[in-house]
């Protein structure tokens, strides 16, 4: 198995024994311990010093052995994480099989009918794949996660990551998430990262300016990157500039906005890790007002 699956399999375990979830800097020494990169070379990598990437990686080890209950340090890291991961793995085909039985089950004791041509009756069901329809039956709720949702737009600031595999219902929650918003008459903005070509990934900068001018695009906005951005204060600061003098001032409300396809840029190391504790200091710093 690759890091990223076994980082993912890992982020879902984590978070189902203990709500929480491996921030960009543990992942970040995680992937480096995996390529059996010292601390030095992590921190280098990742622009932070060596003798933090110690501090908490010492904390990482000792938190993970916590969670899957054997011991785990930066030397034997890849090959419990490799050999847990191929057992959650079984365990979520086993689930995924459970669910689809149970909604199957469900869907024959709620069909849909429609009157045929003929006048008579013929059970016509609502053909799932892809997001579901916001009024559609076969959206299953799995409270409290949806109010969850909807109570976290309303805070300032906030940052909800939703994680789970394909085909479980994600584009259906951020729909209906995007639905509440619309509702408040906030702005909403979804963008893919599949959008974003291999150039544009090929260095944080780019990837930020394509940030900007897309969710400017998507607001009805002027693309104005180039009069906010600055070079010698870099990409993030640069970015973070662009949001709260420029969309934040235009904008008469709060914005929502939906990524998907995050996943894309954990193929980009520099991009990812960076671009995720850029989100985490915005979330900070207008969870905090500053």
């Amino acid at each position: 198995m690759c890091i990223e699956e076994v980082l993912e399999l890992l982020q879902s375990f984590v978070y189902d024994q203990t709500h929480q979830h491996l921030n960009p800097l543990q992942i970040a020494i995680l992937r480096g311990a995996w390529e059996r990169q010292s601390y030095e070379q992590i921190a280098e990598a990742y622009c932070f010093s060596s003798a933090h990437a110690k501090t908490v990686g010492s904390k990482l080890w000792n938190f993970l052995s916590q969670v899957l209950d054997t011991k785990v340090n930066k030397r034997n890291f890849s090959v419990v994480l490799e050999r847990k991961a191929k057992e959650w793995a079984v365990e979520k085909e086993r689930n995924i099989a459970t669910q689809l039985v149970f909604q199957e089950a469900s869907f024959c004791q709620n069909p849909l009918f429609v009157k045929s041509a003929t006048k008579n009756c013929a059970i016509v069901p609502e053909t799932p794949g892809g997001q579901v329809p916001l009024k559609s039956s076969l959206y299953i709720e799995r409270p409290p996660i949806e109010e969850r949702c909807y109570d976290a737009i309303l805070q300032p600031g906030a940052l909800i990551r939703i994680h789970a595999p394909t085909q479980m219902g994600k584009t259906s929650l951020i729909a209906r998430i995007l639905q509440q918003a619309i509702l408040r008459d906030y702005s909403t903005v979804t963008l893919s990262f599949q959008l974003a070509s291999s150039n544009i990934l090929s260095s944080l900068n780019k990837f930020l300016q394509w940030l900007c001018a897309s969710i400017s695009k998507s607001l009805g906005l002027p693309n104005r990157v180039a009069d906010y951005w600055d070079d010698m204060l870099g990409g993030c600061s640069s970015s973070t500039d662009y949001f709260e003098n420029y969309l934040l001032a235009e904008i008469d409300g709060a914005i929502v906005i939906s990524l998907d396809d995050v996943e894309i840029i954990f193929q980009y190391p520099e991009i990812g890790s960076k671009f995720l504790l850029l989100l985490r200091t915005w979330h900070e710093k207008a969870k905090y007002g500053k």
